[in-house]
């Protein structure tokens, strides 16, 4: 066991935020790919780099504790359990059970509103 910042972190736990933050760091990377192909269109804030903070962050919450994030918040959002396919059809703007162009969308970034998982989008 490793000790930091007076907390004890086991290997499972280490195991656990390594895991949540190569989900994260895959996701943006697939998202950057995407947008290079011109299969996303419009404004993505990335946020490769920051995979740790989503994950030590989102760790600590309760399952019902409220998010509400900022304008890179698709690490907080995988981190807090939202499912990946779905986080990727709204920022292509695409409906997430039929893979259609959603109603209303332009092609941007959106709010990444998930009120079952306690998430309330993004701020900016």
């Amino acid at each position: 066991m490793k000790r930091y910042n007076g907390r004890t972190i086991n290997a499972a736990i280490a195991q656990q935020l390594l895991a949540t933050m190569w989900l994260c760091r895959a996701f943006e990377e697939k998202v950057s790919e995407l947008i290079g192909a011109q299969q996303i269109a419009g404004l993505v804030h990335l946020a490769v780099g920051q995979e740790s903070v989503a994950a030590g962050v989102m760790s600590r919450l309760a399952r019902d504790d409220l998010v509400f994030s900022a304008h890179r918040a698709h690490g907080h959002a995988l981190a807090k359990g939202a499912d990946p396919s779905r986080v990727l059809a709204e920022i292509a703007g695409l409906d997430a059970v039929s893979l259609q162009p959603a109603a209303g969308a332009h092609g941007e970034m959106t709010a990444l509103l998930a009120r079952e998982e306690r998430r309330y989008g993004r701020a900016a």
